[in-house]
């Protein structure tokens, strides 16, 4: 499985030769692996986020993707899953799963919306757009709060995670 961007409803580019050139600033083994890429089979979808009302009605109780999916753009997915379990799991033990949603919600949420926002801003077209883009990502990449949201750091659920 692989994610990359493609002109909105534009699957399969007209100038799919050319599409996977345009990835070539990535470096050839991107191209390489565009290249040798089975196209019969690919799948276009437009990138779906998930937001339900409630994640438990116990027993019964929605982690990863079923309760909370996000853009791409951060690759928090599968980490989120994980923690969501982790965090699951201390709490049943302690027969404190009430907190599970007030635990998790504020941090994945957040994550949500950066990984949201993410994905608007990448696919932006305009040369000096993508360049003040570019610079912002360094900058704020660079900045405390991004990096612990990079790396999944949510101080309220870390009792749970040790």
């Amino acid at each position: 499985f692989f994610f990359c961007t493609a002109p909105f409803r534009g699957w399969p580019p007209a100038d799919r030769e050319g599409w996977i050139e345009s990835w070539h600033r990535f470096g050839p083994e991107v191209t390489a692996i565009l290249h040798a890429t089975d196209w019969s089979g690919a799948n276009y979808d437009e990138v779906k986020e998930v937001e339900v009302g409630r994640w438990s009605s116990p027993p019964i109780f929605l982690i990863g993707d079923a309760a909370h999916a996000m853009t791409p753009n951060l690759g928090q997915g599968a980490n989120a899953a994980l923690v969501d379990g982790r965090v699951l799991a201390r709490l049943l033990a302690e027969g404190k799963e009430s907190r599970f949603e007030s635990i998790r919600r504020p941090f994945v949420s957040e994550v949500q919306r950066v990984a949201r926002r993410m994905s608007q801003v990448s696919r932006w077209s305009w040369g000096p757009a993508r360049a003040f883009r570019d610079l912002v990502v360094r900058w704020r990449g660079s900045a405390p709060g991004a990096l612990r949201m990079a790396a999944g750091v949510n101080p309220p659920e870390e009792a749970y995670l040790r």
